[in-house]
């Protein structure tokens, strides 16, 4: 992965908006950033390295769905 790619990714891992982290790694335009961010989520490359650090920080798909449940949950009155 390149580096402005890799740039993105951390900028999204530490909390920044899509628009924030592709400004940060050198888009030229807040609407340029969103756009290549747009695109790179589409990047299987990027998929898996998204992914992988989700997975490092203990981020998996099943405890992502039970705080989605919970939320959901919580709204409705559960």
């Amino acid at each position: 992965m390149n580096i402005k790619k890799q740039k993105v990714l951390n900028g999204i891992l530490e909390g920044k908006t899509q628009r924030q982290a592709g400004l940060d790694a050198g888009c030229p335009t807040p609407n340029a950033a969103h756009r290549y961010v747009q695109r790179l989520y589409q990047d299987v490359q990027f998929q898996n390295a998204m992914a992988e650090a989700l997975n490092k920080a203990g981020c998996t798909r099943d405890k992502m769905a039970q705080k989605i449940n919970g939320a959901l949950e919580a709204k409705d009155g559960r």
